[in-house]
């Protein structure tokens, strides 16, 4: 139980210190003052958010746990098939 607690004492401060070693607040602040008065058109040319549909119908057979959801309330077939017409 000390062994992985020691392990974590000598690591954790370690990727503190390298983690970041990268980052420039210089850069940083260069970056924001480039960019301080970029408009709209200028972001989406420069970072293209992409397309997006409205709607999106991933079914209830796809939902994360839906399997342990159904053990777990013991829901009927038909509490799945309301379920199911609420995704539509």
């Amino acid at each position: 139980m000390k062994i992985p607690f020691l392990i974590s004492l000598i690591f954790i401060p370690l990727q503190l210190v390298i983690g970041q070693s990268s980052f420039s607040f210089n850069d940083y602040q260069l970056f924001l003052q480039e960019n301080e008065n970029i408009t709209t058109q200028q972001l989406l040319e420069t970072h293209n958010s992409g397309e997006f549909s409205a709607n999106i119908y991933s079914g209830w057979n796809n939902a994360l746990y839906h399997d342990s959801i159904e053990i777990k309330l013991n829901l009927t077939e038909g509490e799945k098939s309301l379920i199911e017409s609420l995704l539509i």
